[in-house]
């Protein structure tokens, strides 16, 4: 993972842009950092791991932003990997001092790899589980010309699984059901860097 940061920070290097982020027209964020998570099915259990964002939106009359996101992290609870991905639409405010709050909702699929994990989940004969709902959440961050940091909060219902099994050429769905009492919690700091 901290190679993959790296990563994508050198390679964004070259492309950084010196605009204003709050000047009218399109810009691409990304970023990366640590995030905690609290998984609520029959009890709790708290993960930790590391994310990367990505924001692509329209900013307008220096004040307002429209932005498409997404939102991958990867947490490890016990011996299971965890991978979220949230797909957002939200809405960014600037404040006093460059500092910002942003709204986003949208839907997260979370997949769950077997292997590792108890019975109750080897017995599906899946490689994977996949569990969809929707995701809302709320965020507080600062620019500093190309950079930036950000703390979010964010809330998903996972109301649907798949299972995945990956033993042929083609992935095949071996069940399908609905669920009514997985709920994620998560915080987030990203730091990351206007591309343009």
């Amino acid at each position: 993972m901290k190679k993959l940061l790296l990563l994508l920070f050198f390679i964004s290097l070259p492309v950084l842009s010196q605009d204003d982020p709050w000047k009218e027209g399109l810009h691409m964020y990304v970023g990366g950092g640590p995030n905690l998570s609290v998984y609520h099915t029959s009890g709790d259990s708290l993960g930790a791991g590391l994310h990367f964002k990505t924001d692509f939106g329209y900013s307008f009359k220096k004040v307002w932003a429209i932005e498409a996101g997404s939102f991958v992290k990867f947490v490890k609870i016990h011996d299971t990997l965890i991978w979220d991905t949230a797909l957002t639409l939200g809405l960014k405010r600037k404040l006093p001092d460059d500092y910002y709050i942003r709204v986003f909702a949208g839907q997260a699929p979370t997949v769950f790899y077997t292997d590792d994990t108890p019975d109750v989940y080897r017995k599906t004969k899946s490689s994977r589980v996949i569990y969809t709902g929707p995701v809302i959440g709320f965020s507080l961050g600062k620019f500093h010309e190309t950079w930036f940091w950000e703390t979010s909060l964010s809330y998903q219902s996972l109301d649907k699984a798949r299972g995945i099994r990956d033993d042929g050429s083609v992935p095949t769905e071996v069940f399908r059901t609905d669920l009514s009492s997985v709920k994620i919690f998560s915080a987030s700091v990203t730091f990351g860097m206007m591309v343009f």
